[in-house]
């Protein structure tokens, strides 16, 4: 079953909608498993021994219930997955064989009566001594384009959860925030009701520096371009408002022509007092910069698989699956040179056909070099 470019997207964005408002989580499951001709989709914190919250909106909640209580130490297909890298894609039937999961007492006492039949999932994050996991339990096997889908939304799935946990911490209070950012990897801000920079992550500051189309001019968050700059000034104040309906927003600013653009995911900050201190409505900003994931991805392949700068990019190109041509033209590479950088990475790599290839590189980004 394929899954359509245009959809992922949408689901993309819908996810970091979520992260930033958890009840819209529910609907975003649901979305995901139709598109996956799935059953369910779940996202919850496990342990070993519980499970302190779960998002299920098409379980029944006394299954749900049983689930928590007493079947999840028992679920075989987790117990395999937890063996598995965090960001691992992974059927039942890659992880065991079918025949042991039907002989077990979860399968039998809690899946079958749902036809619950087969699963698919991921570990997204493994912190702070729990795990968040996705899953997606459907009738029938998931097909390989359907694996390759998910690999698409996990790591979105797994920053999300990165963002919806740092904001629930962030709850504390303004002050306690400001702490945090220090110690996230991820860059943050805190604008007030203007945009106004009330505190930076130190990371936050250095890509600051760094961006000539984003930066602070007169105090203020601002661009290059006057209209993202007023989008910016948009969102702060919808924040700071906190009326119901302004949870945020996603801005993409264009960095031109080649290049990803940079992400700033808004949320609301509260106001509030802390030692006698009053903290001013405003917003919490995440900065996202997709290329420094690329820059890993190609270092990547370099270090596993031998290949050369240029064989590294062409790789990630050929990752989206639309041929050499399409993967040529994006890199402004002729076709020659092209199926030059296309031979040498299947020698170095030992495949021989494209679909081949494509599973391995996505394989590869699921493990550490090494």
């Amino acid at each position: 079953m394929g899954i359509r470019h245009d959809d992922l997207l949408a689901m993309i964005d819908q996810i970091y909608a979520a992260s930033l408002e958890p009840a819209r989580w529910n609907g975003v499951l649901a979305r995901i498993a139709d598109a996956f001709g799935a059953r369910e989709a779940s996202l919850g914190g496990v342990t070993s021994e519980s499970v302190p919250w779960i998002f299920a909106p098409r379980t029944d909640p006394d299954f749900l219930a049983s689930y928590q209580q007493h079947f999840h130490p028992l679920n075989l297909f987790w117990q395999r997955l937890v063996a598995q890298p965090a960001g691992t894609v992974a059927t039942d039937r890659m992880l065991l064989p079918k025949r042991e999961l039907h002989r077990s007492e979860f399968f039998n006492d809690w899946s079958e009566p749902q036809d619950y039949l087969t699963v698919m999932g991921a570990t997204l994050l493994v912190e702070n001594g729990g795990r968040t996991e996705f899953m997606l339990p459907g009738g029938e096997d998931f097909d390989e384009e359907q694996v390759t889908a998910l690999r698409v939304l996990v790591p979105h799935l797994a920053r999300a959860c990165q963002i919806m946990h740092r904001l629930h911490s962030a709850e504390v209070g303004i002050k306690a925030f400001a702490e945090a950012l220090e110690r996230a990897r991820q860059p943050a801000l805190m604008l007030d009701a203007q945009a106004r920079l009330l505190h930076a992550s130190g990371s936050a500051l250095a890509m600051l520096a760094a961006e000539p189309v984003l930066g602070i001019s007169e105090g203020r968050l601002a661009c290059a371009r006057p209209d993202d700059t007023a989008a910016i000034r948009r969102l702060a104040a919808a924040c700071a408002r906190g009326e119901p309906g302004d949870h945020g927003g996603r801005l993409a600013i264009a960095r031109g022509e080649g290049r990803l653009p940079l992400y700033l995911l808004f949320s609301p900050a509260r106001a509030g007092t802390e030692a006698g201190i009053w903290f001013r409505p405003g917003a919490l900003v995440f900065l996202e910069d997709p290329e420094i994931a690329d820059r890993a991805r190609l270092k990547l392949l370099q270090d596993r698989f031998g290949l050369t700068a240029a064989e590294a990019a062409f790789a990630l190109e050929i990752v989206q699956g639309d041929g050499r041509r399409a993967a040529g033209a994006r890199r402004g590479i002729s076709d020659s040179t092209a199926r030059t950088h296309l031979s040498n990475i299947f020698e170095k790599t030992g495949t021989r056909r494209q679909a081949e290839l494509v599973r391995l590189l996505l394989s590869a980004g699921d493990r550490p070099a090494g």
